[in-house]
């Protein structure tokens, strides 16, 4: 049974990935049957490009690996299948295709979890202050205390720990008062 080898040239000819990727057939010399750039019938393990890793995969067969190599100062990745007549049908794509998406997602992360920690540091600074406030005022009427300044006023405090230190502190004034008094 004979297969118009055009049929499977435009099949090859059609795959895409990503905006650079390509697909192009060896035969088991490596020999092109179809490149979009290299001509037919060029030997690649043999030809002048210096991609050793591509040359030892192709001439090899081998097809279970992801096989990483540079052409035309392109980071590139290449896979490739053997088919049961020993031709190879492979895909090539340039590296910064494949990781794009992945590192704009990473910078996306980091910048989404940047601006989550700046919040958090905003919101947990305001909580701090908020709360150190009344500890401040209470620090500083001590000070007044301890300077014979004894009509000093405390204000309340929201927070039940701190209102209750407080009342026992002004408690104390109060008597401090008394005795001095």
């Amino acid at each position: 049974m004979g297969i118009d080898f055009d049929i499977i040239v435009a099949q090859v000819e059609s795959m895409s990935s990503y905006e650079t990727g390509y697909g192009f057939m060896t035969d088991a010399d490596g020999n092109v049957m179809y490149h979009p750039t290299i001509p037919f019938g060029t030997n690649l393990t043999e030809d002048d490009e210096d991609v050793p890793e591509v040359d030892k995969a192709i001439k090899d067969g081998t097809s279970t690996d992801i096989i990483v190599y540079t052409y035309h100062n392109s980071d590139k990745r290449m896979a490739f299948h053997l088919l049961q007549n020993n031709m190879r049908l492979v895909l090539s794509v340039e590296a910064s295709e494949i990781f794009g998406n992945r590192d704009r997602l990473v910078f996306q992360i980091i910048g989404v979890t940047l601006f989550f920690v700046v919040a958090a540091i905003f919101v947990v600074r305001m909580f701090v202050k908020r709360a150190l406030k009344p500890l401040n005022a209470l620090t500083e009427a001590a000070e007044q205390v301890a300077d014979h300044h004894l009509d000093v006023e405390i204000l309340s405090s929201d927070y039940e720990e701190i209102a209750r230190l407080i009342v026992a502190y002004q408690r104390t004034v109060i008597d401090y008062k008394r005795q001095v008094i």
